[in-house]
């Protein structure tokens, strides 16, 4: 028989060996994220979705995880891309081995730029409104007659809401009535605004001048769209006279979709080539899905306009008449950034992110569509970024009629004061000095400035009292 003692110490070793087997294997803490974050994109545009998944020793660049989306109408997934197919909010849901991560997604239709949206947070199958305005931001002539409407989204239908129908803008091209219909009677630039139960949303619209019968002598635009690749994407080709709006940009592009410009009859007095591209100053990460402009002048959204004619590269090119655009942006990225919404502008940028605002006008913050506005002298790069000073605050200030170019001007300027109460035209110095002061005859005049010498000035359009209509710079080559 064995003895007590060495019972005793075989029962101890047991004891020692069940107590290791009732604990678990020790293994490294796994960490899995996705490398997209909450994104708003268009009806058409495709989003590449890339993940990591890393221990304390090891990081896999291209883990196997699976996707859905909630709802499953927002749109499908071909391998790790996912494809917008209906407006709506939603979230991307990501599982790796029992991990899981999510971003949410806006989807916006491309009829509009911005809807208004109020997702149930608590059920995110549950979309409880999107509203939209129609037309969405469009052109006519004067003497029209368009009949606006409001809808909302429900359940992926779209239907007629009742709404309050008024007129923006500093200068109203016409009026419009309680059941949204509106009447065009002179030329400008006005903001049609519903306001309903499901929130506020407003379209712009431009009036102009009837186009000739004869529209043989209006200059070609063709316009294409260039990726990071150096890939061009199916080109369009309009005339002066019409307006073209980005989309159909894939992920990192597709902050540019919804983009538009619009091109006066007289802009041009050649047919030229137009590239739209991702600025020089704007970084992709490692994963190509985001962009990045640096935070040093708080740089939101860029966009870089290359003009050729006859296949070679004009930079800057300056039109005849400046051209109206209209750049959008993300407002998830402005809390981000630490930015002011109130005080975005549009500005010329160049490679060494310095900002200028000489040759653009008009510039208009829409912060209940996301959208800026101005009117532009030329192309080149245009950021939107951060100013020292208040553009607009909650309601949008409507664009002065007032335009004067070129800019810089070697000789002689055009001034059109269409629609305006101007009654002087006043230029100074930038000590503050009078050099030039011309009476308003006309609803568009031009003034000899070959007798200034070169470099910056500031022109200002007074009404009769004297009063600050409008205020510009420009300079004198």
């Amino acid at each position: 028989m064995m003895k007590k003692s060495t019972l005793l110490l075989m029962a101890a070793c047991l004891m020692v060996l069940s107590s290791f087997a009732q604990q678990p294997p020790q293994r490294s803490k796994v960490v899995f994220k996705l490398q997209v974050h909450d994104t708003t994109i268009y009806v058409g545009d495709t989003l590449l979705i890339n993940a990591t998944a890393k221990t304390q020793d090891t990081v896999f660049t291209h883990p196997d995880f699976s996707l859905t989306i909630r709802p499953e109408y927002l749109g499908t997934f071909t391998g790790k891309t996912f494809s917008a197919v209906k407006p709506g909010w939603g979230y991307i849901l990501a599982n790796y081995n029992g991990l899981m991560d999510q971003c949410r997604i806006n989807v916006l239709d491309t009829i509009v730029s911005k809807d208004t949206i109020a997702p149930d947070h608590d059920n995110p199958d549950c979309l409880v409104a999107i509203m939209r305005i129609l037309p969405k931001d469009t052109i006519v002539t004067t003497g029209s007659v368009i009949q606006y409407k409001a809808q909302i989204l429900k359940d992926s239908v779209w239907t007629d809401t009742p709404v309050t129908w008024s007129l923006k803008g500093h200068d109203l091209i016409g009026t419009i009535s309680s059941d949204g219909k509106l009447t065009v009677a002179r030329t400008g630039i006005s903001f049609v605004v519903a306001k309903g139960n499901s929130g506020k949303i407003m379209s712009r619209v431009i009036a102009i001048k009837a186009l000739p019968a004869d529209t043989t002598g209006l200059n070609t635009i063709h316009i294409l769209r260039v990726l990071p690749n150096g890939k061009i994407l199916p080109g369009q080709t309009i005339k002066e006279g019409g307006k073209f709006t980005l989309g159909g940009l894939p992920t990192p592009l597709n902050f540019l979709n919804g983009a538009k410009i619009y091109f006066p009859v007289g802009s041009l007095h050649e047919d030229i080539t137009l590239q739209v591209k991702m600025p020089t100053f704007a970084k992709v990460d490692s994963t190509g899905t985001n962009i990045s402009f640096g935070r040093k002048r708080k740089i939101l959204s860029g966009i870089t306009f290359e003009v050729y004619v006859n296949n070679q590269h004009v930079t800057p090119y300056y039109f005849d008449t400046p051209l109206n655009v209209t750049v959008p942006f993300k407002r998830g990225l402005i809390k981000n950034m630490d930015i002011d919404i109130n005080k975005l502008s549009v500005f010329f940028a160049k490679d060494s992110l310095t900002l200028d605002t000489l040759g653009l006008t008009n510039i208009v913050l829409d912060t209940a569509s996301n959208q800026i506005y101005a009117n532009v002298a030329h192309f080149s790069n245009l950021a939107i970024a951060e100013s020292n000073e208040v553009l607009s605050v909650k309601e949008i200030s409507a664009p002065s009629s007032v335009l004067f170019y070129p800019n810089p001007v070697d000789q002689s300027m055009t001034i059109n004061l269409e629609n305006t109460k101007a009654a002087s035209i006043v230029i100074s110095n930038l000590l503050g000095q009078t050099v030039l002061t011309r009476p308003v005859t006309a609803s568009q005049i031009m003034i000899d400035l070959s007798r200034l010498g070169t470099g910056m000035y500031q022109l200002q359009v007074l009404d009769s009292n004297k009063q600050l209509l409008s205020i510009g710079k420009l300079l004198k080559k």
